[in-house]
């Protein structure tokens, strides 16, 4: 018997064939921020996560699973207000934000192997790659040609809310003043640079 995998597409709003776009299946999940301890509740999503790539790997696939160790920037509000976790984790343990980060990505790990889950194929760390991410962003903003609200924290990072190019949404903003808001807001600098 042919195994075949169908998922529920949002975009279709039906359910669709799996159909791999290259040989290797591109996972990317979100790793965890780094400034406490993990509770069940965070781990149930990484569960999830090596249950799909288990799942496309009893199917045949080959998955490359990247994940993101967020260790700089995440706000205490999902609104993106209030005080960044890692540095209030710093300040709660009298430790650098650094030292947090290399604590609780161990301790991570150490959940991931206690739950028998597989580590990803690659774990990439936010600081490492902050240049890419801002890139990243421009090139979006370029693509959909959109209006991304931009707003500085405190350190200089910047933080996009919405993209309105999705309602039809003009501004008369070129695509250029856009992205130069952004490289702006990151050249104002950082506490992580």
């Amino acid at each position: 018997m042919d195994k075949k995998l169908h998922l529920y597409n949002t975009a279709s709003r039906e359910k669709e064939l799996f159909e791999p776009l290259h040989e290797e299946v591109g996972m990317y999940c979100c790793g965890p921020t780094v400034y406490n301890y993990a509770h069940i509740g965070n781990l149930r999503s990484y569960i999830f996560e090596d249950v799909v790539k288990r799942l496309l790997q009893s199917l045949g696939h080959k998955v490359k699973h990247v994940m993101n160790i967020t260790d700089v920037g995440h706000l205490t509000s999902d609104a993106d207000t209030g005080d960044d976790k890692m540095e209030k984790g710093a300040a709660r343990e009298g430790k650098s934000v650094w030292d947090i980060a290399a604590f609780y990505t161990d301790v991570f790990k150490r959940n991931m192997r206690d739950l028998n889950m597989s580590e990803p194929s690659l774990w990439v760390k936010a600081t490492d790659h902050l240049p890419q991410m801002i890139e990243m962003i421009a090139r979006g903003i370029d693509m959909f040609d959109c209006v991304l609200p931009t707003r500085l924290a405190r350190n200089g990072t910047a933080f996009t809310e919405t993209i309105e190019a999705r309602e039809g949404v003009t501004t008369g903003i070129s695509a250029a003043d856009r992205a130069h808001t952004i490289r702006t807001a990151i050249d104002a600098g950082s506490n992580y640079t």
